[in-house]
């Protein structure tokens, strides 16, 4: 087992229990998954629910984005963010990740995603809420 101060790679020890409850179990399958395809894996270990890979020139990070079951992963190469989803599931994120760091393109990663991206809501259309909630007098 290999840690940081803020990071745990795999592999790490994990309980029977841990791999039990589905949720953790998603994510344990994509650390040893990116683990096993030769790519360094890791969590974070400060209170936060985010995972991440890296190949040696390419690198997929995922963010628990809310309560909800919203998830955003960000891809790298070099020091640069190449891409950056929103999407309804850990699972979805991850293979992302895995098809980035095995060479995929960021247009063939948005095809695959596209189903289950969430959109953020535009900034005009707050500013025509807030324009509307002015003349309303609110």
């Amino acid at each position: 087992m290999t840690s940081t101060n803020d990071y745990q790679y795999w592999p790490f020890p994990v309980s029977e229990e841990e791999r039990q409850i589905p949720e953790q179990a998603e994510k344990l399958d994509f650390l040893q998954d990116a683990y096993l395809d030769g790519f360094e894996s890791y969590r974070a270990v400060r209170g936060m629910d985010d995972y991440g890979a890296n190949s040696e020139l390419r690198s997929g990070y995922i963010l628990q984005r809310g309560r909800q079951n919203r998830w955003e992963f960000l891809l790298g190469e070099g020091n640069k963010t190449r891409f950056s989803a929103l999407v309804t599931s850990f699972k979805v994120a991850g293979a992302g990740v895995r098809a980035w760091l095995s060479g995929r393109t960021t247009s063939d990663i948005l095809e695959d995603v596209k189903e289950y991206l969430i959109s953020p809501p535009r900034l005009e259309d707050f500013w025509d809420k807030g324009k509307k909630k002015a003349k309303d007098g609110g």
